[in-house]
């Protein structure tokens, strides 16, 4: 692959990244909010699902690690 091709797919991987975490961090900051007000359930309701969103995370970081080796 040539330097311009995988600085695309690298940007492509980065910006869905970005999303992923900005969302979990916006989800986690919800959960947070429910603890406040003392409110469990709707705490881990909100983060019930964080585990897949990060691992689709590592995924793409995994993916960028790769291309930039390339």
């Amino acid at each position: 692959m040539d330097t311009k091709t995988i600085n695309a797919a690298v940007k492509t991987n980065m910006e869905a990244l970005k999303e992923i975490l900005a969302n979990a961090a916006e989800l986690a900051s919800e959960g947070h909010g429910y603890m406040v007000d003392d409110n469990r359930n709707g705490a881990i309701g909100t983060i019930a699902d964080l585990d897949k969103m990060l691992e689709d995370a590592k995924a793409l970081q995994a993916a960028c690690l790769v291309l930039h080796r390339k």
